[in-house]
């Protein structure tokens, strides 16, 4: 479907053609948009295409797996090289340049009085655009890589511009690969390797894999077509892995059970009646087990019969000193 809407010839010349290419990702992409783009970056340095991939935002951690994520810079330059240094003001006298056999010696020289430079602060990095063919990824318009089409509006004017994304309504460069019945950028970007027949290897292929399987949110979409299974298919033939997050074991309703531990009895208190006041004879005498064997009359009259009566009865008391 999509070999009927792209003519793909000259992709292929000006593939065959370019010494320096580069794919650029829009800003802001999703993790099929960055899979692919790093799937044809791969692709072509196996191929020993010299080429750079850029995106001005930051990669975050949901593409951490993807192969080659490191390789993605947030400048595109390959042109310029650029040495930099702290400089602090006037303390420069002149800058110039030796050549010794084949090194280049850039000299810069202090002021008198002036600290020479410090060695650890210098950096390096390119800038400017030296590109022959230049593919991007998820990008609507230039407007999606704004900052990095106006700093590089010459290269961009000047190289072949290739547009992959799964629809474009205005198309802005100078070919487009869309295809709005694929499930996936992915997709699309494995097709094109097919057609320009550079075979995917294990690591692109999972690549590929990963942004299929997240583009479908796990081939559960609806939406998701039958090209998107086959071409899966096609990439576990060789030799993708499938990027799955393992899931925790699901726990079983279980009935809601008091398990908390039980409370030791209370120790067994005496009456309230017996607390209230103090114990007496006649108390511990209530209170006393029965014997056995005993009758009842026996039990209650637990006087010793030795006892006077008279021993029962009130005392009174008579003094005799006179007053």
């Amino acid at each position: 479907m999509m070999s009927d809407q792209t003519d793909l010839k000259p992709i292929q010349s000006v593939l065959n053609q370019s010494n320096n290419i580069f794919i650029v990702i829009t800003s802001d992409p999703d993790h099929d948009t960055v899979a692919a783009a790093l799937s044809l970056y791969l692709s072509l340095k196996e191929n020993k295409k010299n080429v750079d991939i850029v995106c001005l935002s930051e990669m975050v951690v949901e593409h951490s797996r993807l192969v080659g994520l490191d390789k993605i810079k947030n400048k595109a330059g390959n042109k310029n090289l650029v040495v930099s240094f702290e400089y602090i003001k006037d303390s420069i006298e002149k800058v110039s340049y030796n050549v010794e056999g084949e090194k280049f010696n850039l000299v810069v020289q202090p002021k008198k009085g002036s600290k020479p430079l410090d060695s650890k602060s210098v950096s390096y990095f390119y800038s400017g655009m030296n590109a022959d063919l230049i593919f991007i990824f998820g990008a609507r318009s230039y407007q999606d890589i704004n900052h990095l089409y106006i700093k590089n509006k010459k290269s961009f004017d000047s190289a072949h511009t290739i547009s992959i994304n799964k629809t474009i309504q205005i198309p802005f460069a100078q070919t487009t690969i869309s295809d709005k019945n694929s499930g996936s950028i992915s997709e699309i970007t494995f097709w094109l390797l097919e057609q320009i027949r550079h075979k995917p290897s294990p690591d692109i292929a999972s690549n590929l894999l990963s942004g299929i399987d997240r583009a479908t949110n796990k081939f559960s979409s609806p939406n998701t077509p039958a090209s998107s299974f086959l071409t899966a298919g096609k990439l576990i033939q060789l030799g993708a892995n499938r990027h799955i997050t393992p899931q925790r074991p699901k726990v079983p309703n279980l009935p809601n059970l008091n398990l908390s531990p039980k409370k030791p009895p209370s120790p067994i208190s005496p009456p309230p009646s017996l607390l209230s006041k103090p114990m007496t004879r006649q108390d511990s005498e209530k209170i006393k087990p029965k014997e056995e064997g005993g009758s009842e009359e026996n039990q209650q009259d637990n006087t010793p019969s030795s006892t006077p009566q008279d021993w029962l009865e009130p005392k009174i008391y008579r003094g005799s000193t006179k007053i």
